[in-house]
């Protein structure tokens, strides 16, 4: 499919995070095991708990740089005033814009300059900017999983420690039943982010 009919609405992923906001040993340690034997096991839980927990959060735990396309320059709203508002990047929290593009009508790609050609602000977690482009390239979740706050990482040990308990007995990997059995849900729900 071309990259100019894509949904305005999909986020592919350009650069994965490089690590996990919780390390298979900083699970084992929580779960107090002492063997190796389960060490993929446990990674794949973290992933999975991972997946869940952004999912409910609609945070991203560690950077990720994504690529999102566009359609034109304003989304038009009828309950809006002004009828136009500024393309919001829906990945949080934002950290910059590192390519904005978009084809003029003579088909020419053109790149567009931050605080030249469009600012950015930080409203309600998310990026606004005020020109929309077709292509945009963006990096987003906490720096690191140093950065990654604490009751987040309690939430995910807390996942991982249900599913690999009940590993077998259940087919709920990264659904909101996991998460509120294990009582990450709580936590998860607390950081969540509203969309408006």
């Amino acid at each position: 499919m071309s990259d100019w009919i894509r949904s305005q609405w999909d986020y592919f992923v350009i650069t994965p995070p490089a690590e996990t906001p919780i390390s298979v040993t900083e699970a084992k340690a929580f779960m107090r095991i002492d063997f190796d034997t389960d060490d993929t096991l446990i990674g794949n839980l973290i992933e999975a708990a991972v997946e869940c927990g952004q999912s409910i959060t609609r945070l991203v735990f560690i950077k990720t740089e994504f690529r999102t396309f566009r359609n034109g320059f304003g989304e038009v709203r009828s309950f809006t005033a002004g009828g136009e508002l500024p393309l919001v990047l829906r990945k949080s929290p934002f950290i910059a814009t590192t390519l904005f593009t978009y084809k003029d009508a003579d088909n020419v790609v053109v790149t567009l300059i931050k605080d030249t050609d469009y600012f950015e602000e930080i409203v309600a977690d998310y990026s606004n900017s005020r020109v929309q482009s077709i292509i945009i390239e963006f990096e987003a979740g906490f720096e690191n999983a140093a950065a990654v706050p604490q009751d987040i990482k309690t939430a995910l040990l807390q996942h991982v420690t249900f599913l690999y308990e009940n590993r077998g007995d259940c087919d709920c990997a990264c659904d909101d039943k996991s998460a509120a059995s294990s009582g990450a849900m709580a936590i998860y729900q607390k950081r969540r982010i509203l969309e408006i």
